[in-house]
C-alpha cells in the first residue's frame, strides 16, 4: 500500500501548486501568475496593430530573419497564447492564498458564502449530519455504493466512512462532467439519507468558479479541452524561449544589463492602468512596488540595471 499523499499523481499536483514549499511554494506561484497575465495583457497592447503594421501583417506567420525573425515569432505567439493561455491563469487563481482568499471574502459579501473549492460541501466533514446511534454494526461499503447508485449518484465516486461513533458515511461524484456531481451524507448504521448536495444547489459565483476549473483541468469538454491546454503550454513555453532569445539579441553589446528603452512619460491612462491592475492583482502590486523602492533607493544610485535612454519614436 502507498499513501495518498505518496502516490505520483499526488506529488505531482503538490508541486504544480506549491512546488512542494508549502503556503511559500504556493505565494510564488501565484506571484508567477499575476505577472504572467500582467506581461500577456501589456504584450497584446504592444502587438495590436497601429501604424503601417496591419491586421493581416500581425497575424501572418513569422518572416525576416536574425532578431527580427525572433521578434516576430515572439509576437506572434504571444497573440496566439493570449486567447490560450490566460484563460489557464484566471482559472487556476481561485486555488490561491491571495487571490482566492479575496474570492472567497467577495462571496461571502455577496451571499454566496461556499467551502471547499468555491462549493458547497460536506466534504471536510465540517457541519455533516450524524448517524441515528452512537454504536451498532456499520452499514456494508458496497450498501453505501448501491444507496448511491439508488440516489442516482454518477459514477466513478469517491467514498469516507464515519470517523467516529456517531459519524456518518461520505460518498460524491468525481464524474469529470460538472452538473452531475453531488455528494450524499449516510447514517452508517440505518443507511438512511441524511442530506444531499447537488451541483446546482450551489450558487453562481461557485458554479463559474467551477467549470473555471474543470476546464483548467482539461475535464470541461473532452479530449479537445486537453489538446487546447497542452497547445497552450506549448505555446507558453515557445513565448519564454522567444522572448529570451529576442532580449538576449537587443542587449547592449557585451552585457547582460538592461536594454535601450526610449524615454517616455506615463499619461493618466497607464497609471490608471497600473494602479487598477495591482488592486486585481495584489502580489503583483506588491512586488511591483518593492521593485521601484528598490530602483529608487539602490539601482538609480549604483548605476544598476539603467540601461541606455533613446529618444522616443
Amino acid at each position: 500500500k502507498v499513501a495518498r499523499a505518496k502516490m505520483p499523481m499526488s506529488l505531482v499536483q503538490k508541486f504544480h501548486g506549491e512546488h512542494r514549499n508549502g503556503d511559500v511554494g504556493t505565494l510564488y506561484d501565484e506571484l508567477a501568475a499575476h505577472w504572467a497575465i500582467v506581461m500577456f495583457i501589456t504584450g497584446a497592447y504592444l502587438w495590436w496593430p497601429r501604424g503601417k503594421r496591419s491586421l493581416a501583417k500581425a497575424v501572418s506567420l513569422p518572416k525576416g530573419r536574425g532578431r527580427t525573425w525572433w521578434r516576430e515569432t515572439h509576437l506572434f505567439m504571444g497573440f496566439l497564447s493570449v486567447l490560450l493561455v490566460v484563460l489557464i491563469l484566471v482559472t487556476g487563481l481561485p486555488w490561491t492564498n491571495v487571490w482566492g482568499g479575496g474570492l472567497d471574502a467577495v462571496q461571502e459579501a455577496t451571499g454566496q458564502t461556499a467551502t471547499g473549492q468555491s462549493s458547497k460541501s460536506y466534504r471536510w466533514g465540517g457541519g455533516a449530519p450524524k448517524s441515528s446511534a452512537e454504536e451498532g454494526k456499520p452499514i456494508a461499503y458496497a450498501e453505501v455504493v448501491a444507496i448511491a447508485q439508488a440516489e442516482g449518484l454518477a459514477a466513478p465516486w469517491e467514498m469516507r466512512p464515519a470517523k467516529k461513533g456517531n459519524g456518518s458515511y461520505w460518498i460524491r461524484s468525481a464524474s469529470t462532467t460538472r452538473a452531475e456531481q453531488g455528494e450524499l451524507v449516510i447514517d452508517q448504521y440505518t443507511g438512511e439519507v441524511l442530506a444531499r448536495l447537488s451541483f446546482a444547489d450551489n450558487p453562481p459565483v461557485a458554479k463559474a468558479v467551477s467549470y473555471g476549473i474543470s476546464f483548467h483541468r482539461g475535464e470541461a469538454y473532452g479530449w479537445l479541452n486537453v489538446a487546447q491546454n497542452t497547445l497552450a503550454a506549448l505555446l507558453a513555453f515557445g513565448l519564454s524561449v522567444t522572448g529570451f532569445v529576442a532580449w538576449w539579441m537587443r542587449r547592449p553589446s557585451g552585457q547582460l544589463g538592461v536594454p535601450p528603452a526610449p524615454e517616455a512619460s506615463l499619461g493618466a491612462g497607464m497609471i490608471a492602468l497600473v494602479i487598477g491592475l495591482g488592486l486585481l492583482f495584489p502580489l503583483m502590486g506588491a512586488s511591483l512596488l518593492a521593485a521601484l523602492a528598490l530602483d529608487w533607493l539602490i539601482f538609480k544610485r549604483l548605476g544598476w540595471f539603467q540601461g541606455t535612454r533613446i529618444p522616443a519614436e
